[in-house]
Formats: structure tokens, C-alpha cells, sequence
């Protein structure tokens, strides 16, 4: 039953698509990955400027949001079904029924478990970024403008990611495990046997 209190569908639904789940693939090397890329042995620490971006830009959209949604509370309603488009009422299903059917089965639920409303959570922080219509038109640039930071720093935290398993060999602590060149083989063996 205490489970029910962690919410932990909608924390990841609001954390998978602005991509702070590498914790979890990195485990105990997260910290030190931090640190990278390692400039003539030194950390520069990017990673770590790239989570505060990308923390920025969500919890900007986030922000932004809110004031609308509080003008549009008359129509919370339709806004919660997502009666104004397929994509919307979509969208809700996945928010609120698969959200109440998991939380309510009272298990533990498992990042692996979000990989069926992997695409709607980021939908719904575009439709969230963008405003639907009827939100003030002001709110669309800079909707855009977060979307591309995100894109960006999500592209250069990738490259990163990319970079600290290849230098690391992988994360033996995390759920990465051991990259394929790391692992031993049988002596005598060939690649790929």
C-alpha cells in the first residue's frame, strides 16, 4: 500500500522524457560521470552542466504551464480526457489510465514498465512546451526554444554517455553492465565466438 504514496508513474513520466534515467544505466559510476569528458585527465564536468539545463528547460516548461492551466480550470475536465484532439485524449489514456492501473496495483514499478507510454510522455511535454491553442501566442518561441535545448543538451549528454562507456568499458555497477570489447574470452577463442 505504501506504494501507492511513491507516485512513481508520474515521476517518470514528467523525468523519462527530459532524460534524467542515466542513474539508472550508470548505478555507482553516475558521480564520475558527472565529471566528463576528462580533458588531459581533468573533469570538465559537461555532464553535469547538461543535467542542469536539461533539469532547467523541463522545469521551465513546467512553470510556464502552470499559469495556463489555472486560467483554462473550467475546463479541467475536458483538458483531463483530452477531448480536443485524438492525440490529446491518447495522451490522457496513457497519463491517467495506465498511470491509476499501475499505481493502483500497488508493484513496484520498474522503468522498464514506461517503455509502453515511452512515446506519449514526450508528446505530452511538447504539447505542454508548444501551448495548445488558445494559450497566448507568446508562449509558443520560447516553447520552441526550450524544446531545442533540450534536443541540444540531450544530444551532447548522449555523446558523452557514448564517450564514458567507451573510455570506462562500461558501467559493471549499473545496469549497463560490462561493454562487449571489455568482456573476457575463453582463451584460444576468436572474436566473436
Amino acid at each position: 500500500p505504501t506504494r501507492w504514496l511513491e507516485l512513481r508513474f508520474w515521476i517518470r513520466w514528467v523525468t523519462e522524457p527530459v532524460g534524467l534515467s542515466l542513474e539508472y544505466s550508470l548505478g555507482g559510476h553516475f558521480r564520475d560521470f558527472l565529471g566528463y569528458p576528462l580533458v588531459h585527465g581533468r573533469p570538465t564536468y559537461l555532464a553535469l552542466v547538461l543535467h542542469g539545463v536539461i533539469i532547467g528547460a523541463g522545469a521551465l516548461i513546467l512553470v510556464r504551464a502552470g499559469p495556463c492551466l489555472w486560467r483554462d480550470r473550467r475546463e479541467w475536465r475536458e483538458i483531463w480526457i483530452g477531448r480536443g484532439s485524438p492525440t490529446a485524449f491518447t495522451q490522457s489514456a496513457a497519463l491517467w489510465g495506465c498511470g491509476i492501473l499501475l499505481t493502483a496495483s500497488a508493484l513496484e514499478i520498474h522503468r522498464h514498465y514506461m517503455l509502453v507510454t515511452f512515446p506519449l510522455e514526450f508528446v505530452w511535454l511538447a504539447r505542454l512546451a508548444l501551448a495548445p491553442s488558445g494559450w497566448p501566442t507568446l508562449a509558443r518561441p520560447s516553447g520552441r526554444a526550450l524544446l531545442l535545448s533540450l534536443c541540444l543538451a540531450q544530444a551532447a549528454l548522449s555523446a558523452t554517455f557514448l564517450g564514458y562507456i567507451h573510455v570506462n568499458q562500461g558501467a559493471p555497477l549499473g545496469d549497463y553492465g560490462i561493454a562487449y570489447a571489455g568482456q573476457k574470452r575463453p582463451s584460444g577463442a576468436r572474436p566473436g565466438q
